[in-house]
């Protein structure tokens, strides 16, 4: 898949695409040269890799985790057994719908206007198809945590912008203690930037505290690192 040419102008198409009409572009099947990452595996651009490169670029999900075939990524289901203590849990309450969560306003500016962040997380399935969120108008591809930033007037009317990506690739699930919670970790497909060199991180907690129905809060925000922890009896073992 490299582009044919020779010398210090020559670049390779970026994994899972191919060089066609002087482009690299997303692989497809015209031709019989791409494959659609088996189940339980993906690849974070395209979900199709060549079929040369199929056990090196399809990537196994974690532990606990699945994939349709063509993925870009894994999901949580919402019923699971963890292997390393065999404890099992149903978020199915807690995550298998949309949760917004919008942060506290902050004071007004001059002209009464108030800003703040809002969160849209889709984090469990059960129907085979990786959970996804849209953010604003133009939908977020794959995103399970979205950031949104929002206006709200002084007449109360909302302006909704800038929607920015922070996590559509869950890299792993572990319990909090023994059986005290469980904890799903999230990447960005783009692993770094400016900013976070390291890459963006979201950890979301559901802990377990049968007093409580469910309260959901952010404990840290950053531009590279969020968390939050939802306590409730969700994150208590069955």
């Amino acid at each position: 898949y490299c582009i044919p040419c020779t010398g210090a102008g020559c670049k390779e198409c970026a994994p899972g695409m191919v060089y066609e009409q002087k482009e690299c572009q997303d692989c497809d099947d015209k031709e019989g040269r791409c494959v659609q990452c088996p189940q339980n595996t993906y690849h974070v651009i395209t979900g199709s890799v060549l079929t040369s490169d199929y056990t090196s670029q399809c990537v196994s999900c974690p532990t606990g985790t699945l994939a349709p075939p063509g993925s870009t990524s894994c999901y949580s289901p919402c019923s699971l057994t963890l292997p390393s203590s065999r404890n099992t849990y149903d978020v199915t309450r807690a995550l298998s719908d949309v949760i917004v969560y919008d942060q506290s306003n902050s004071y007004p500016d001059q002209e009464g206007n108030r800003f703040h962040y809002r969160y849209k997380m889709k984090m469990c399935s059960e129907e085979g198809e990786l959970p996804k969120v849209d953010c604003g108008e133009d939908p977020v591809h794959g995103a399970q945590i979205c950031q949104l930033n929002v206006v709200t007037k002084a007449n109360g009317s909302e302006t909704v912008s800038n929607p920015i990506v922070k996590g559509n690739v869950i890299s792993g699930i572990s319990e909090e203690g023994e059986g005290r919670g469980l904890i799903l970790h999230y990447t960005t497909s783009t692993s770094s930037t400016v900013a976070c060199e390291e890459g963006i991180t979201t950890n979301f907690t559901l802990r377990c505290n049968r007093d409580h129905d469910g309260v959901l809060r952010l404990e840290e925000n950053s531009d590279c690192r969020l968390s939050f922890v939802y306590d409730g009896p969700f994150g208590c073992r069955l």
